[in-house]
């Protein structure tokens, strides 16, 4: 049992190494990473795209697939434009979670002036919080790209942190079987 948790232990530290070595990466160039989804997502649109134009060629004949040549042409559109313009897919995400920074923000702000109206002590601290969360949200919003660089560092940190954790563990369980 040892040799085959030994043996799977080597592709999981190897792995993990490798992990690291990507988050650093990604770390370090994150406009590149964002670039790179944004073209494979686009790549992945168009395909679907002339796949939709081979369909509709097949079955042009059909009354339901006439507004497919709308829908095939839009599709095969938006991948080139996510290929070339991939800023505008790096953006919509953190515009997204801008507003729903803000959204929350309001709420958490009108919780503030509730509690301070019912003599609550606990209204400032929630009063500080949502105004830092309303700025965040507002340079979400205002900086989406900016965001998106900050999301993919982010993820970037988090990638290497489980990796060197993952890491620590395997050698707590080679030290473990010795």
């Amino acid at each position: 049992m040892e040799k085959l948790y030994r043996k799977l232990l080597i592709p999981s530290i190897i792995s993990s190494i490798m992990f690291t070595a990507l988050g650093l990466l990604i770390f370090m160039n994150p406009a590149t990473t964002l670039e790179v989804i944004a073209k494979i997502i686009g790549f992945t649109i168009i395909g679907l795209g002339i796949i939709g134009v081979f369909q509709y060629l097949k079955n042009r004949k059909e009354a339901s697939f006439s507004l497919n040549l709308v829908y095939v042409i839009t599709t095969i559109i938006l991948g080139i434009i996510m290929i070339y313009k991939y800023q505008i897919v790096s953006s919509i995400i953190p515009i997204i979670i801008g507003i729903w920074i803000c959204f929350r923000s309001f709420i958490k702000l009108r919780m503030a002036i509730l509690l301070k109206n019912m003599d609550n002590g606990a209204w400032f601290y929630i009063l500080i919080i949502s105004i830092l969360s309303l700025i965040l949200g507002v340079f979400l919003l205002f900086n989406p790209f900016a965001g998106a660089l900050l999301i993919v560092k982010t993820a970037a940190v988090l990638l290497i942190i489980y990796s060197i954790f993952d890491i620590i563990e395997e050698y707590a369980i080679i030290r473990y079987l010795k």
